[in-house]
């Protein structure tokens, strides 16, 4: 595998496991601001959220970082916990009376940026599960891309040329 598969398989498995802490740490705050308003079950509700779901993302950081790599067992297991950290969160949304697509916005940002990341570094056989199945490079800051421009060692010309496009584009 060379250092740049491996390098690549690091960061999506990292990108991969803060998706899902991500959405622990939405619901653990929706739970514990709603308690502050004295609404019953909420703080409860928000830590079960907040357990379940790092149960979760803890299993998923011990996983293979290589997809392919992975056991059925492994797999089933990690479906299960996330199922639960799902029925978990669903009831913070029940006591609230209101989902929350926090998490997603969030996800879909880091999932984004995780494609941008790989794709300077010269390997984008495998993008990462975005939430909508396509990364969104509007989505970015000239702060992001210049973050990624630096970790590439890229001049910055072509990032400035397609930025440039994005906005006419806009």
């Amino acid at each position: 595998m060379s250092d740049n598969t491996d390098a690549v398989l690091d960061l999506r498995h990292a990108n991969e496991f803060t998706d899902i802490e991500n959405t622990a740490v939405v619901y653990v705050l929706r739970g514990w601001f709603a308690s502050l308003a004295a609404i019953p079950g909420a703080i409860e509700a928000g830590d079960d959220a907040w357990a379940f779901t790092t149960l979760a993302e803890h299993f998923v950081s011990l996983l293979d970082k290589d997809p392919a790599k992975r056991t059925p067992a492994h797999l089933k297991i990690r479906d299960l916990l996330l199922a639960r950290a799902q029925e978990a969160q669903d009831a913070v949304d029940a006591i609230l009376g209101a989902e929350n697509e926090e998490d997603k916005r969030m996800n879909k940002e880091t999932d984004a940026f995780v494609n941008q990341v790989a794709q300077k570094i010269g390997k984008t056989d495998k993008k990462t599960a975005d939430h909508n199945d396509k990364s969104d490079k509007k989505g970015f800051g000239k702060k992001a891309r210049e973050v990624v421009r630096m970790a590439s060692g890229a001049s910055g010309e072509d990032e400035e040329e397609e930025e440039e496009e994005a906005e006419e584009e806009e």
